[in-house]
């Protein structure tokens, strides 16, 4: 807690990380439920959305109250299932494509359906 002329502003920022880490919880919920849409199911229900967001919250106090050493140990533990997870999805386009895209596909070619003209 911040005492003396500090304090307005220190609570102003508590609430701004507050909204940030909601925001982030929400748009987390709203991915899972527009994964479920893709699968072909039903769309999940406001209170399914708004309960995992305040499970990521939790499980984001939960880690913010962990020992310094311990955090680190668990963003090691994220980093490495990141790469992997990147890893993964690397080898499996490279192998699962039917063709590879030439360069010029990549860089030249687009789809252009508004009607404005690109300037390359």
């Amino acid at each position: 807690l911040q005492v003396g002329k500090q304090s307005n502003r220190q609570s102003i920022y508590d609430l701004k990380h507050v909204a940030g880490d909601v925001a982030f919880a929400s748009g987390f919920a709203t991915i899972i439920n527009a994964a479920i849409i893709l699968e072909g199911k039903d769309s999940l229900s406001t209170g399914a959305q708004v309960g995992i967001g305040i499970g990521i919250c939790f499980v984001w106090a939960v880690q913010n109250a962990l020992r310094i050493d311990q955090q680190g140990w668990l963003n090691n533990f994220a980093v490495i299932f990141q790469l992997g997870s990147a890893v993964i999805i690397v080898v499996v386009l490279l192998s699962m494509a039917p063709e590879r895209a030439t360069a010029h596909d990549v860089f030249t070619s687009t789809y252009n359906g508004t009607g404005f003209s690109f300037p390359y």
